[in-house]
């Protein structure tokens, strides 16, 4: 290489010399003589079926307790806590992570007696009746 060509191509007026390579790419199917758009676009609906979860008791007396009624409720399953026993302030506690819980889940709480409440994951179908008979 000569002195006047490095001189160019350190200022940039000349090309540097590099090889050219051309990547060659599959055809698109999106694309060409082949190609039709679909004739109509629509939302795919989607069913949410109901089912029928297992009903879970537990008996609340401490905060740490609250591990028993998460695990379930994660797992898809309804859950029946009973904060009977518990001291004072320690049942507005429970039922504030219940209900932290069941926001991020997406689930629904319903209370059944003083002090007795039930989270229900979402498109699960659970009465009423079925609860209250999980806390005898």
């Amino acid at each position: 290489m000569s002195q006047l060509q490095k001189f160019k191509e350190f200022f940039g007026l000349d090309a540097p010399e590099e090889p050219y390579y051309e990547d060659e790419y599959a055809a698109d199917p999106r694309s060409g003589a082949a190609y039709k758009p679909a004739e109509s676009y629509s939302y795919r609906e989607t069913v949410s079926r109901s089912y029928s979860p297992n009903i879970v008791y537990v008996r609340t007396q401490t905060f740490d307790d609250c591990t028993a009624v998460a695990e379930p409720f994660r797992d898809g399953d309804a859950v029946v806590f009973d904060m009977g026993g518990a001291a004072s302030g320690i049942p507005r506690r429970i039922v504030d992570f219940a209900s932290g819980l069941c926001f991020a889940l997406r689930g629904t709480m319903r209370q059944l007696d003083s002090r007795v409440f039930a989270i229900i994951p979402e498109g699960a179908s659970v009465s009423t009746i079925e609860l209250e008979r999980a806390i005898r």
